[in-house]
């Protein structure tokens, strides 16, 4: 009763204070007195929407107002600035394509010293997550001499920020190196410059990247979700959340992994994924065994992993909780004991019995149609060798 209390209170202090009461009139009399300096009617001379040489911020069609016109700040004029991620997965390799029908959604590349909304033709978007530390160069060619595509390399996707190098030439060959690290993700763009569009050539060097193999020496081991190394971004405050309203222990919630197969060759792998007994990193044999790579193979970029998206389900005493749409990266170590670096991303299933933490958390029908999710992300996790070989299936 005590909660409910609490919870009602809290709800009654996040709803804010009420509007303030309206102005003494809005009628359309000329000679009114309402709120705003002369009147609120339609008269012309005054501060409404359709005077002539008024100084109004709401006026979108009047002749030489301080309006949104389009000689002003108005944001619609402005050229779009959102890249179309996650872009497509790209490795140490050779690769073709075209920007011809692409999307163009930067014209400006202010935070690579190129401004002026000069790219304005297509766009193309590579990911590129290095498997070591080092440098990698990417490097671009085309045969048409007529187009100007450009190169970018920037640090984060969706809002263009995080420049990390350029080429700007106007030849048909561009070529950026940069720093790389392992597991940390870098978005090549090719910008078609002055609406240019060309098939090209595109390569990533990474002689120079240290890369410690793995290989096949992680198949058939089955690694355990150390929860206490997870740092969890989204929702803020979650284990504390299922900890106060669930009574709920995240360790109890163990998730298994084991590759089966990797083919470093086509940069592939294969996964499993179960859930453990209780506060241990034996596989449940009641727990169901998802291929976590049915839909698509993983990306194996040795050491580097990525997996799904795939619906794990992650059974506990008397409760069980889904994470949909999940997917999962990470690194394996040289002697393949470990998993570090690893991600975790998907939608949370809110166990019911904590279905009042949505008073607080951005809920969300699950993807399923069942219940209430929230949006989960983690990183920093580490997964250990759990010393019982593969996973046995249990569809």
């Amino acid at each position: 009763m005590k909660l409910r209390w609490i919870l009602l209170a809290l709800l009654l202090v996040l709803a804010g204070c009420p509007e303030p009461p309206p102005p003494a009139d809005d009628d359309d009399d000329v000679t009114d007195d309402d709120d705003i300096t002369g009147d609120d009617d339609d008269a012309i001379g005054d501060d409404d929407d359709s005077a002539i040489g008024e100084d109004d911020d709401d006026d979108d069609s009047s002749v030489g107002d301080d309006d949104d016109s389009a000689d002003d700040d108005d944001d619609s004029a402005e050229p779009l600035q959102e890249l179309d991620c996650p872009g497509t997965s790209l490795t140490c390799a050779t690769v073709g394509g075209s920007t011809i029908g692409e999307p163009d959604n930067v014209n400006d590349w202010n935070s690579c010293d190129a401004d002026g909304g000069h790219w304005t033709g297509g766009e193309d978007v590579f990911r590129f997550v290095p498997g070591g530390d080092g440098e990698v160069t990417f490097t671009l060619t085309w045969s048409d001499a007529g187009q100007d595509l450009d190169l970018f390399v920037v640090s984060e996707c969706g809002a263009v920020d995080g420049c990390l190098g350029t080429s700007l030439g106007s030849t048909t060959s561009e070529s950026v190196t940069v720093p790389a690290v392992a597991a940390v993700p870098l978005f090549i763009v090719i910008d078609g410059k002055d609406g240019a569009g060309s098939a090209y050539q595109l390569t990533a060097d990474c002689d120079s990247i240290e890369v410690v193999e793995v290989g096949t020496s992680v198949v058939d081991v089955t690694y355990c979700l150390d929860w206490n190394t997870v740092n969890v971004i989204e929702p803020p405050g979650l284990i504390s959340l299922l900890s106060t309203f669930g009574g709920i222990d995240i360790t109890d919630f163990p998730l298994l992994i084991n590759p089966t197969a990797v083919d470093p060759a086509a940069n592939e792998i294969e996964i499993l994924g179960s859930a453990a007994i209780e506060a241990t990193c034996t596989q449940d044999p009641i727990a169901l065994t998802i291929d976590i790579t049915a839909s698509q193979p993983g990306l194996f970029v040795d050491p580097y992993f990525e997996a799904g998206p795939s619906n794990l389900v992650l059974p506990a005493p008397g409760l069980t909780v889904y994470l949909y749409d999940s997917t999962i990266t990470g690194l394996f170590s040289e002697d393949a004991s470990q998993i570090t670096d690893s991600t975790v991303n998907g939608a949370l299933g809110v166990p019911p019995n904590v279905s009042t933490a949505c008073s607080f958390l951005a809920c969300y029908p699950c993807p399923s149609g069942i219940g209430d999710c929230v949006d989960f992300s983690a990183d920093s996790a580490v997964w250990d060798d759990n010393g019982f070989g593969p996973l046995t299936p249990n569809p």
